[in-house]
């Protein structure tokens, strides 16, 4: 069951998604200039998976009120739901590392918020999306191959086959998300390792130290 904290939290990462596509034009970025369909594909991300962000954000505080195991997160499964109707609703091939991420970090952020307050939630959550990573199962992996295969680029498929990642080799390495994120990152920077997760702190104080100074937050993205 989706709570309101759930899918107040959901909609907030979603308008956070548009407002950071939708800023002032960024070099290498997707902006409102963008020709194609790539701004509108990816202004929509959010609320195309505000479902997946809010069940995501639940599962986190389950975890950390101990209704759930972290092993029990589920991140393949919320990966697939999530990619399946972002194809569905646009016929285009959905950006799964950024879908991958959000649904990483919205669990880390269920997780901080639920704790006893006063600790610092953006900090938290960069801990706890280290650890949703690595307490991911060898079936969270096969799910997110499965997702790279049936929606992937092929950019995307030439990681799986540079790295021999098929569903019987993770079966028999023990394989997790962590892993899995780490190959991709060296390619494809939209796919988030633990080990540079960190920097979503750096920028969100970046971001939040700038706004505070000039209340324009097209500005403050923009800056970074």
């Amino acid at each position: 069951m989706i709570t309101d904290k759930a899918l107040s939290y959901a909609v907030r990462a979603s308008y956070a998604l548009f407002t950071a596509i939708d800023a002032y034009v960024k070099p290498g970025g997707v902006h409102r200039l963008t020709p194609g369909d790539s701004y509108r594909l990816y202004a929509s991300l959010g609320t195309i998976i505000v479902k997946e962000l809010a069940a995501s954000f639940e599962q986190g505080a389950s975890i950390s009120s101990g209704k759930i195991r972290s092993e029990e997160f589920g991140v393949g499964d919320l990966l697939f739901k999530a990619t399946r109707s972002f194809y569905e609703i646009t016929e285009s091939k959905p950006p799964i590392g950024i879908i991958l991420t959000y649904i990483l970090y919205s669990g880390a952020i269920g997780m901080a918020v639920s704790r006893a307050p006063g600790g610092n939630i953006i900090a938290d959550a960069n801990n706890f999306y280290n650890l949703l990573t690595h307490a991911s199962t060898s079936s969270d992996v096969e799910k997110v191959i499965k997702v790279v295969k049936s929606f992937g680029t092929l950019r995307e498929n030439k990681v799986l086959e540079d790295h021999g990642l098929t569903p019987s080799r993770v079966a028999t390495t023990g394989y997790n998300v962590a892993d899995i994120l780490e190959y991709f990152n060296n390619v494809l920077p939209s796919y988030v390792s633990p080990r540079k997760v960190h920097l979503a702190y750096t920028h969100a104080q970046e971001i939040r130290n700038t706004y505070e100074k000039t209340r324009d937050i097209n500005y403050s993205i923009a800056s970074l």
